[in-house]
């Protein structure tokens, strides 16, 4: 979109197109120290990453992680359709709690505004009327882990998950191993994922099925 301002720029007073200029090597140095940096996580580029990333997580766990991508600007319809909720226990749940909605095709997010409420508010109110079983909020450890939302796993940090959800490092890491996948230490599911040319909700499903059977074998 910018490429005939980017153009003029290189021209000389002479109108005449000069590419290897002072201005330009200067640009183009950072641009490639910014490049290499990005690839290679050496600060501060990887720092500005690493900051991101923990408010991203800490953001998730204060308000949660939604059920899908983009959930909030879903209509209210097509997220009950989506998410197995019947839609009029959740209007009747949104209407005691004093939610009013104009409109099923209005988006979560719309409905949560105009009630001064948040979509995550929105969606836990209306998550009773689900038809799948609710989960226990007192789960804790390894049953928190299999119940946890599907989503967000590429940002954590591996030993962030293990400390959280008290699993066995030694339990994870050796199931992995035994799948051909190669992990350091302080890696993200992300890092892994790229590693070991997939993708972090492989990783993820792969740690489930390894703690789902280290439970049926101490069980």
């Amino acid at each position: 979109y910018n490429w005939k301002p980017v153009v003029a720029y290189m021209k000389n007073k002479a109108r005449e197109l000069r590419v290897f200029t002072g201005s330009f090597n200067v640009a183009l140095a950072l641009t490639t120290i910014v490049i290499i940096g990005t690839y290679l996580q050496l600060p501060p580029m990887s720092t500005i990453i690493q900051i991101s990333d923990h408010f991203k997580i800490q953001a998730a766990e204060t308000y949660g992680e939604p059920p899908y991508g983009h959930a909030e600007a879903s209509a209210l319809a097509h997220f009950a359709r989506r998410e197995g909720i019947d839609l009029n226990r959740g209007l009747k749940l949104l209407a005691d709690a004093g939610i009013k909605v104009k409109d099923l095709n209005q988006p979560l997010k719309g409905i949560a505004e105009q009630n001064n409420s948040t979509p995550q508010q929105i969606y836990m109110l209306i998550q009773p009327a689900s038809f799948k079983p609710e989960v226990s909020p007192r789960l804790t450890g390894a049953a928190a882990f299999l119940n946890a939302p599907k989503t967000g796993w590429g940002r954590r940090k591996i030993d962030d998950i293990f400390s959280k959800y008290d699993l066995d490092p030694h339990v994870i890491l050796h199931g992995l191993a035994g799948k051909n996948v190669k992990v350091e230490k302080g890696q993200t599911l992300k890092q892994i994922a790229e590693a070991n040319d997939t993708s972090p909700s492989h990783i993820y499903e792969l740690m489930v099925e390894i703690v789902s059977t280290s439970q049926k074998n101490d069980n």
